[in-house]
């Protein structure tokens, strides 16, 4: 079952809050890493949307008007 962008978001917010931004990015490339190596290939595409929620909550600038976390 692969999981909704919104679940991808939750997950990836989880890992921010509880290792970082740095350690979430590399947790989250490592699992798809891993999963792709044993030829999961739906579950290494959830942990590659899940990355790049990651960064894109980690790493993106604030838009127009907006302040920062």
């Amino acid at each position: 079952m692969t999981r909704l962008p919104g679940e991808a978001y939750r997950t990836a917010a989880r890992l921010i809050d509880e290792q970082g931004p740095k350690e979430a990015r590399r947790h989250a490339q490592k699992r798809a890493n891993e999963l792709l190596e044993a030829r999961d290939f739906e579950g290494s595409a959830t942990w590659k949307a899940v990355l790049d929620a990651v960064r894109e909550l980690a790493y993106r600038k604030p838009g127009p008007g907006l302040l920062p976390n």
